[in-house]
C-alpha cells in the first residue's frame, strides 16, 4: 500500500488577520483558538491535521502573530523557529501569509512582516505563499498591492480572497488547490 500525501501548511502574518479561523477551516473544525478581534488567541505554536478524502494528510501549524503587544518580538520569533520541528518531515510545503481583505494596502508594517518571515524562513518560504485574504465580504480590490508585493516577494503571487462562507468545502478544496499546487 502506497504511504500517505503528508503535506505541511503554515500560517503566518500579523496579530489579528485571521490566521486561526483560517486553520479551522482547513482542518474542518474548530481546532485552534479563535477569536474576531486584533488581540492575540495564539502565542504559541499548534499543529492539528486532516486526512482528506483522496488519503491526503494535511498538517496545519498556527503561529503567534507578528507584532503583537502581547508578546515580545523575541518570543513571537522564538516560537516562530519552532515550526520546523513541528510539522512531520521539518518541510513546509505551503506557507499561508494571512491579511485583512479590507485593508490591501501594503505598509511598512507589511513589509518589515515579510522581511522577518523571509530571515526566519529563508527565500523559499515565497515560492511556497500563498496569501490569503481574510474578511472578504469587506474585500474592495488591491489597487497597487498585488504588484507591490510580486515585486517584494520576487515570485508570482498566488492568492485567494476568504469571505463569510470561508467555511465551505468548495472555499477549503480552492485554498487547499491553490498553496499545494504551485
Amino acid at each position: 500500500m502506497a504511504e500517505p500525501r503528508v503535506r505541511n501548511l503554515v500560517l503566518l502574518g500579523r496579530t489579528g488577520r485571521g490566521k486561526s479561523a483560517t486553520g479551522n477551516t482547513l482542518v474542518g473544525r474548530t481546532a485552534f483558538q479563535s477569536q474576531r478581534g486584533a488581540a492575540a488567541c495564539t502565542v504559541t505554536c499548534e499543529v492539528h491535521s486532516k486526512t482528506y478524502s483522496d488519503g491526503t494528510i494535511v498538517n496545519v501549524c498556527d503561529t503567534p502573530g507578528l507584532f503583537d503587544p502581547g508578546l515580545s518580538n523575541q518570543e513571537t520569533l522564538g516560537e516562530l523557529a519552532k515550526v520546523l520541528s513541528l510539522v512531520p518531515g521539518g518541510v513546509i510545503h505551503g506557507a499561508l501569509i494571512v491579511l485583512n481583505g479590507d485593508d490591501t494596502r501594503f505598509t511598512s508594517e507589511e513589509q518589515c512582516a515579510l522581511r522577518l518571515l523571509h530571515l526566519l524562513f529563508g527565500p523559499r518560504l515565497f515560492d511556497v505563499a500563498t496569501f490569503v485574504f481574510t474578511r472578504g465580504d469587506y474585500f474592495k480590490g488591491f489597487s497597487d498591492f498585488e504588484a507591490q508585493v510580486t515585486t517584494f516577494c520576487g515570485v508570482e503571487l498566488y492568492y485567494t480572497v476568504t469571505s463569510l462562507f470561508h467555511s465551505s468545502n468548495v472555499w477549503r478544496s480552492m485554498l487547499l488547490a491553490s498553496c499545494l499546487n504551485h
